[in-house]
């Protein structure tokens, strides 16, 4: 006699392939949302099956992995941790029977699993059993990141006066084995680009994140954006990663030389080689620089960067003997600064309000072609960082509009 089971898998693939080409564009709203949540329902029942049936499997076949592998075409490693859920929703009845009803999904029955398992050992009976309900209640409202920080603190909800201990040293316990797991790698792809691999503590990483996101939606949009799409200094349009690599950039570009730590006897800056014709040349024209030997980049980046870096010029003959090697300095020093946002207050390109202490001063006439360091218009400016990219395209000119903003045209 064929296994009711059996009979009704049998059935519900007949009837999905009866319907595998049914178009759903005739849906209205209700039943397109009934409709979603239904097969989300459906596949959580599903995936209890399978895992239920995985198991039986695993207690008459100790090949049972492999055998699972091959007819699901599933990675081992896959396999192994659903092989393990599966033992573990067989000893924990309530929620395999949640599951078995679609209210919850396979990775939040993993979180479950994973939170009741790290309960202390000596925790009544019927408390866990009040833990195990508290969870499997919490998964019709929280997806399974949500449900991790919150098991974080199951202990204050079923047994409070026993919390704060073990609480505190879960926490020290992730914490140290976060710090075990940092890495951050950096490789030169040749392509003029730098590729960045890394694991970070979490603080840490929610601290890169939030900074990142202030700088790269800041309050004041206008200034980077062109219509409702932040631009880069060329005028292309940027996706949300972009603009997080932008401002990443601007940050590190940003460091104070002065109060880096020293390598080799000297601070860890950024060496730029720049021929002397490169150095004296007008906006319009081509040229090379070159980072601590290794990197080129345009002449006009440089040029830019030296608006804002301390930077230690190192000017180059024909012959790239070094004519000179300067002093590591800061075009412009803090209150000479302070007293440019205080005139300017935002950036000078007109209709841009791009709080002038968040910007650059830019150099209107370059200190390579002998500009000073004083807070004249024509030697000190407040621009945002996408104008101030504009200020050093050769595609762009710069003018200077009436009230004294500045206007950007394509030559």
């Amino acid at each position: 006699m064929t296994s009711p089971l059996l009979t009704l898998l049998r059935t519900v693939d007949t009837a999905l392939d009866e319907h595998a080409d049914t178009a759903v564009f005739g849906l209205d709203d209700a039943e397109l949302t009934e409709a979603r949540e239904l097969v989300h329902r459906i596949g959580n029942r599903i995936d209890e099956t399978e895992l239920r049936l995985a198991h039986q499997t695993a207690t008459r076949d100790r090949d049972a992995k492999t055998a699972w592998v091959r007819a699901t075409r599933q990675t081992p490693r896959a396999c192994g941790a659903r092989l393990t859920l599966a033992a573990a929703l067989d000893t924990r009845e309530p929620l395999r029977t949640a599951m078995a009803h679609g209210h919850l999904s396979e990775p939040q029955a993993k979180v479950v699993v994973a939170t009741l398992d790290q309960l202390p050992s000596d925790l009544p009976a019927e408390l866990h059993s009040q833990a195990e309900a508290h969870l499997i209640d919490l998964c019709a409202d929280h997806d399974p990141d949500q449900l991790r920080r919150l098991g974080r603190h199951l202990l204050r909800v079923v047994a409070p006066d026993r919390a704060e201990a073990p609480e505190a040293a879960a926490v020290d316990a992730e914490y140290r084995r976060a710090i075990e797991r940092r890495r951050l790698e950096l490789w030169d792809r040749g392509d003029g680009t730098y590729a960045i691999k890394g694991v970070l503590t979490a603080p840490h990483g929610h601290l890169l994140d939030k900074l990142l996101t202030a700088w790269a939606a800041p309050k004041h949009q206008r200034a980077t954006h062109t219509g409702a799409d932040a631009t880069d200094g060329l005028g292309e349009r940027l996706d949300a990663p972009q603009r997080r690599a932008a401002v990443f950039c601007e940050l590190l570009e940003r460091l104070p030389a002065g109060q880096m730590p020293h390598a080799g006897g000297v601070s860890a800056r950024v060496v730029v080689d720049l021929s002397l014709d490169d150095l004296t040349a007008r906006l319009t024209e081509a040229g090379v620089a070159t980072l601590d030997g290794t990197v080129d980049l345009p002449a006009r980046e440089a040029r830019r960067m030296a608006c804002e870096a301390g930077i230690l010029p190192v000017v180059l003959g024909g012959k790239s003997e070094v004519l000179d090697l300067g002093r590591d300095r800061r075009l412009h020093n803090g209150p000479q600064r302070t007293g440019i946002h205080r005139r300017d207050k935002t950036c000078r390109a007109q209709d841009c309000d791009w709080p002038a202490w968040r910007g650059h001063v830019h150099h209107p006439r370059p200190w390579s072609r002998g500009g000073h360091t004083d807070m004249t218009d024509m030697t000190g400016m407040s621009l945002c960082p996408h104008h101030h990219a504009r200020a050093h395209d050769p595609t762009y000119e710069m003018r200077t509009g009436k009230h004294g903003k500045v206007i950007f045209s394509r030559r």
